[in-house]
């Protein structure tokens, strides 16, 4: 019933298509990957290109503005994403 539903009021009503917006990136666009053999690093590319092997994901980063050599955000701002306690969390009412 609901499937009928939904086509009798498609049937009635414009659809809408929504459009993506035109600065949209996927997050994989956005990261760093560096080649497992030659070390070379890629903005958004999962592959290298001269030594055909997947590279390894080192996280969010840019290109830079002066070399345009891809950089990763953790080195940029290591302060940011060092951890800040190193004794491990406790569960909520835990003994430790």
């Amino acid at each position: 019933m609901r499937a009928f539903r939904e086509r009798r009021l498609l049937g009635t009503r414009p659809v809408v298509v929504a459009e993506p917006a035109p600065n949209t990136h996927r997050p994989l666009d956005r990261c760093v990957f560096e080649c497992t053999s030659c070390g070379e690093r890629y903005l958004g590319e999962r592959r290298c290109p001269e030594c055909h092997l997947f590279n390894r994901n080192l996280g969010l980063g840019a290109p830079c503005p002066d070399c345009d050599h891809p950089i990763v955000l953790a080195e940029l701002l290591p302060d940011l994403f060092a951890t800040t306690s190193t004794r491990p969390r406790s569960w909520p009412g835990g003994d430790g």
